[in-house]
């Protein structure tokens, strides 16, 4: 780890609540200023684990522990975020204390799981990659704003299972009650474990802001309890250490469910904390101490809390009250797909023939999945993410093609997942070629024989960078402005 920045920049309340909880400031605070070893997941919807780390070789993965596909790495002077693996979506930076929540969850193929808080969506594609693209993931983010980072990470990781809500977590306790199979909700906290990265958060602050976001966060644990089946399972979690934010919302919860269950955690290579029994005059439940803690001075990692929550019985007896500061009524958003069948629509007809044409990919390759509409794009998801209807939807599944008049253009992100089945307009480019590709440049390439002008698919060894237009010997990049890599 390297040192940032130090202890003076730390408002004093902060620093005295710090020594309330018996931690050595002296060892804490340096650690909680400096950068963790950089990390990263690697992501099997878009590449095979053994292949991925032979060509991230030279940053020197080293396994976490309690997690198969986590990874720190010594990058040195390169950045994790500009390596072609990271744009094909084969890997994602993620802090390593970040990927824990998720893999407590256990998340499996063919639930239907709720992220009750999903942007900017590291934890959201690590679901989807659990699940490996199957079910229902509902990623739920109540800010528009940050919605769009969430979108862009489902697009690069190649999620086609996922359904974006955009409202209030505090209406799914009643708007879908003992649905879900597994619900994560990493709640807004007041950040203090991600000071090494962002010092912003200082700005606002203080002990009323923990009492404002415990308020919050218990009301958001509460409806997702009340959504969670019996049997099923849900983790809590926050990226601060405050204990009215942790134990205190946790024995919230258990005030009002006293049956529920907050499980041990025992993950391999972990050195964590027990969760603190009492905070200044309030006592918190006995099964709190099943939190798991996490101090950066003794985990390299971010400041981390998390709690496994387990539901025995049955809320419908209960009433799942909304928060009345809430609209009563959630009318469906302006972005919300009515789902059209592949069958009956012609545009969806059109651009799989089009597909098959061009690229060689057979039109039966998409018989397992939803595809539909919206204006001229077609979309692609999973079965149950095309199906499910909830209010304020912003998007579903994965945009594949945009349809035009005269022909259909794949998506960079639909060349990426669907690459392997590309057989015809395919061209190879090398390291050098592939730089400019991915910085969005027009460039002078041969011109393979079986290649025609039009849109090309383009590789790089076999993996599919995305869509190109050949011209005459002159191939012009297609990829987003948005997922562009410069330098």
């Amino acid at each position: 780890m390297s040192r940032k920045k130090g202890r003076t920049q730390l408002p004093q309340v902060m620093l005295a609540r710090f020594e309330e909880m018996g931690l050595d400031l002296d060892q804490f605070v340096p650690a909680l200023l400096s950068y963790p070893t950089p990390s990263f997941r690697i992501n099997p919807l878009k590449g095979e684990q053994e292949s991925v780390l032979e060509s991230l070789s030279v940053i020197e993965p080293e396994p976490v522990g309690w997690n198969r596909l986590v990874f720190r790495a010594n990058p040195g002077e390169v950045k994790l975020g500009n390596l072609l693996e990271h744009f094909l979506g084969q890997i994602y930076v993620q802090d390593t204390s970040s990927t824990i929540p998720v893999t407590v969850l256990d998340p499996q193929p063919g639930e239907e799981i709720l992220d009750m808080a999903a942007a900017p969506g590291s934890k959201t594609t690590q679901i989807a990659a659990a699940m490996d693209n199957k079910g229902l993931l509902l990623a739920n983010e109540v800010s528009a704003k940050r919605t769009a980072s969430l979108t862009g990470n489902l697009d690069r990781c190649g999620v086609i299972n996922a359904v974006v809500t955009n409202q209030p977590g505090q209406v799914y306790g009643h708007l879908a009650p003992e649905r879900f199979d597994r619900i994560l909700l990493d709640a807004p906290c007041s950040s203090e474990g991600t000071l090494s990265r962002n010092l912003r958060g200082l700005d606002i602050w203080s002990e009323n802001s923990i009492k404002r976001l415990a308020k919050l966060q218990g009301n958001l644990i509460l409806s997702a309890y009340y959504s969670l089946r019996p049997g099923g399972l849900m983790v809590y979690s926050t990226c601060t250490f405050a204990p009215e934010e942790n134990e205190g919302t946790v024995t919230r919860l258990l005030e009002k469910f006293p049956d529920a269950v907050i499980e041990p955690i025992e993950l391999q290579g972990i050195n964590g904390r027990p969760g603190f029994p009492e905070w200044r005059d309030k006592t918190f439940h006995p099964s709190a101490r099943n939190i798991l803690r996490l101090f950066p001075h003794e985990h390299d990692g971010e400041g981390f809390c998390i709690a496994k929550i387990r539901k025995p019985s049955s809320t419908v007896t209960e009433t799942a009250k909304p928060d009345k500061r809430l609209p009563s009524k959630h009318r469906p958003g302006r972005g919300d797909a009515k789902p059209i069948e592949k069958e009956e629509t012609g545009i969806v007809k059109k651009t799989l023939a089009s597909l098959e044409e061009r690229f060689g990919i057979r039109p039966e390759s998409f018989e397992d999945f939803h595809l539909f509409i919206r204006k001229n794009d077609v979309w692609c998801s999973t079965q149950e993410a095309g199906e499910v209807q909830f209010p304020r939807i912003t998007r579903r599944g994965l945009r594949i093609a945009r349809a035009f008049e005269h022909s259909v253009r794949f998506t960079t992100n639909a060349v990426q997942l669907f690459g392997h089945l590309v057989t015809r307009n395919r061209i190879e480019l090398d390291e050098q070629k592939t730089r400019l590709f991915l910085a969005g440049k027009t460039q002078d390439v041969e011109q393979p024989q079986d290649a025609s002008d039009g849109f090309v698919a383009a590789f790089n060894s076999d993996c599919a960078l995305g869509i190109g237009l050949l011209k005459e010997g002159k191939l012009k990049s297609q990829v987003p402005r948005s997922r562009r890599v410069i330098g």
